[in-house]
């Protein structure tokens, strides 16, 4: 039987899904599946430090026909030492609180009367770890380690985490860069890394914004090892950009950049190099809960215009070999409303990747309170 993986997806699962879906090589891809959060697949799986949309990953040790703490620690075998103190974390997805009680009480008495002093790490609220407590209690190999159990098809699938995301080093790239606007989106680098990774695994490629903002895509894709370039508009931005990715240069990370230049994507010749454009563009201006209809049908009217100027001018310029954007879509009354050109995006010459253009199928990022919020969209051009 082939090794199987599991990862815990972040919160938009369908987004951190089509990652994974993306970045798996041919063979393994049809292989991966998703239930309740939790995606499983089999072979090597990715390169988690490249992964935006996971919060954690790690093997598949079995599965048990009832959960019993012995059961649980005979699949641990052989990562558990023979003697001495160990430190477990316990996630347990599906089971009711008491059952998640009953169990780590188990572990621990289990483990104590096999002669192994046990720390176990519980949930600070529900049945899971948070990415913090894995992260900060160490909790991903050697003598400390986290349990993962989730129920799927009437049985408990046991796996051991071998990887957690690196929040600490997110927020650094978020919030400690020289340059920050609130006024341009704050796109957050794990999305950046997202969308990276729909467009192209190939990290020989140019990835390309013309929308660059404060360069959080770019800085994000030269850390993934691309080359990178863009524009923006504003000359401010592209001062921002420059003094970004001259930060993450200080970092350790050997860049390796195009000029970033002040020009207007409607009108912009691109590098010949062959690339992918990834970008967030202009999301519009903000709208309280009670904005009215017409207001966003104006808004959607304005940027729809400007995005298919946009994108038609894009289709003549054959070097981009994919696009991947994050445009806007407003939560207005508990009504969706997305640009108009999303559904005839044929009639400018592209068709939809990595998923289908419905309105149950639709890639968002957007927290609740918010009411503008980002449609991931990867397009290529029809006659590829």
């Amino acid at each position: 039987m082939k090794k199987q993986w599991f990862s815990i997806l972040g919160r938009e699962r369908a987004l951190a899904f089509a990652e994974l879906a993306a970045v798996l090589p041919p063979d393994e891809a049809p292989a991966l599946e998703q239930h309740g959060g939790i995606a499983i697949g089999t072979g090597s799986g990715p390169a988690w430090s490249t992964i935006g949309g996971s919060q954690r990953a790690g093997e598949v040790l079995g599965t048990l026909d009832e959960l019993s703490a012995p059961a649980v620690i005979a699949l641990m075998q052989d990562y558990l030492p023979e003697s001495g103190k160990i430190t477990l974390g316990l996630s347990i997805y599906g089971a009711s609180p008491k059952k998640y009680k009953h169990t780590w009480i188990d572990l621990k008495n289990s483990l104590r009367k096999s002669g192994r002093s046990a720390r176990i790490v519980t949930a600070s609220t529900g049945t899971a770890l948070n990415a913090a407590q894995v992260l900060h209690n160490y909790l991903t190999g050697g003598h400390q380690s986290e349990i993962v159990i989730w129920e799927r098809g009437h049985r408990w699938w046991v796996g051991r985490t071998t990887w957690v995301q690196d929040i600490d080093a997110y927020t650094h790239r978020d919030r400690n860069r020289p340059a920050r606007d609130a006024r341009v989106g704050m796109l957050p680098p794990k999305l950046a890394q997202i969308m990276i990774n729909l467009a192209t695994t190939n990290r020989s490629k140019l990835i390309y914004d013309p929308f660059c903002g404060t360069g959080v895509v770019l800085m994000e894709a030269g850390r993934m090892g691309h080359p990178v370039g863009g524009i923006d508009l504003s000359e401010r931005m592209v001062v921002a950009t420059q003094t970004n990715l001259t930060w993450t240069k200080q970092d350790g990370i050997d860049l390796d950049t195009l000029p970033v230049t002040q020009q207007d994507a409607q009108t912009v010749e691109l590098p010949s190099t062959p690339l992918h454009i990834v970008a967030e563009g202009y999301l519009g201006q903000p709208f309280n809960a009670v904005a009215t209809r017409s207001q966003i049908e104006a808004e959607c009217a304005s940027l729809n215009e400007l995005y298919t100027t946009i994108l038609t001018h894009f289709h003549k310029q054959t070097q981009i070999q994919s696009i991947v954007l994050a445009l806007p879509y407003w939560h207005i009354q508990g009504r969706d409303f997305h640009l108009p050109l999303l559904d005839s995006i044929h009639k400018i010459g592209y068709t939809f990747d990595q998923f289908a253009p419905t309105s149950v199928d639709w890639l968002t990022y957007r927290r609740t309170e918010q009411q503008v919020g980002r449609m991931i969209v990867r397009l290529i051009k029809k006659e590829q």
